[in-house]
């Protein structure tokens, strides 16, 4: 096939509707198998909010800091919003998320992007063994030897929850000879844009949480 392993895929340990499995020969012919025959059937996610706390410095007012032992503390509360798949789904899109990351790489290689475009670029040789902090460090010697650069910092509010995806599946498409994506990319694809989920504070009410179980 198309993705071929270097290493085993990590197991996850968090309880899911499914059993919590490694890595093993069974698994791994049954993930491989699914890009000649796409009829695995993926589970609802697992739809939980972290809460993180971010510093952010003193304010005027009052309403922006929190008390925290008696004492008012200059932090923001940060609610991240995470779904989590089953354990066979996740070696499933990791699998042939691998895939499509070998492909965008050729893809940014033949149209001269392979020096412009950092995001999910794991899987690239030209990047391998770096992350976010040497890529960082690149920018910020360009600048002290270009003090007349100019520098454009942005941000994406929610980018992947309006993400439209009828352009994700066209861009998808470009990755691929034809122009169309394979069937297990497909099927992959609807799971992700079509999804279904559960909350895990309604599971732990009538399961109880991880702790006790």
């Amino acid at each position: 096939g198309l993705v071929e392993m270097k290493q085993k895929y990590e197991s996850k340990t968090y309880l899911h509707f499914d059993k919590k499995t490694s890595f093993n020969s069974k698994v791994e012919n049954y993930v491989k198998d699914f890009e000649k025959n796409p009829s695995h059937s993926f589970l609802p996610l697992i739809f939980d909010e972290r809460v993180s706390e971010r510093y952010i410095g003193f304010s005027e007012d009052v309403s922006q800091n929190y008390i925290r032992e008696g004492k008012i503390t200059p932090i923001k509360l940060k609610k991240r919003k995470i779904m989590y798949a089953s354990h066979i789904d996740n070696f499933v899109y990791k699998h042939y998320a691998l895939e499509l990351n070998r492909l965008y790489n050729d893809y940014l290689i033949n149209n001269g992007s392979e020096d412009v475009s950092l995001a999910y670029r794991h899987d690239s040789e030209t990047f391998s063994g770096k992350c976010n902090i040497h890529f960082s460090a690149e920018v910020i010697n360009y600048i002290k030897d270009n003090p007349n650069c100019i520098v454009y910092v942005g941000d994406f509010s929610d980018f992947f929850d309006t993400l439209k995806h009828d352009y994700l599946k066209s861009m998808i498409n470009k990755l691929y000879s034809g122009m169309r994506m394979p069937k297990h990319q497909f099927k992959i694809f609807n799971s992700l844009t079509k999804f279904s989920y559960i909350n895990k504070s309604d599971i732990e009410e009538h399961l109880g949480t991880d702790e006790e179980m």
